[in-house]
Order: C-alpha cells, then structure tokens, then sequence
C-alpha cells in the first residue's frame, strides 16, 4: 500500500522532480582538492527540503 502512494506520488510530481534534478544537475560540484564547489550543492539541496521535500 505505501509503495503504491510512493508510486502515485512520483507520478503526480514528476514534472517538478525531473526539473530539480535538472537544477541538480546543472550546478558544477567539481572537487580540484585544494577547492571544491560542492557548497552549491549543499546549499540547493537545503533549499529543496525547506520548500517541499524531506525524506
């Protein structure tokens, strides 16, 4: 039963999750050792949670 809410979940959303994961996607995370860029990531995965999703 919840596996199945998961699954109408996913579907009712996938617009916007594929376009968070574009957001994601698009944002330079490159570690070069010395400096690294991940804080953007970081960053919009913080915003995600506080807008809508939290696992």
């Amino acid at each position: 039963m919840l596996k199945q809410l998961l699954y109408e979940k996913i579907e009712a959303d996938k617009d916007e999750l594929f376009a968070l994961l574009g957001s994601l996607i698009q944002i330079n995370s490159e570690n070069f050792g010395s400096h690294g860029n991940e804080k953007h990531v970081r960053n919009m995965s913080k915003t995600i949670r506080k807008e809508r999703y939290e696992p």
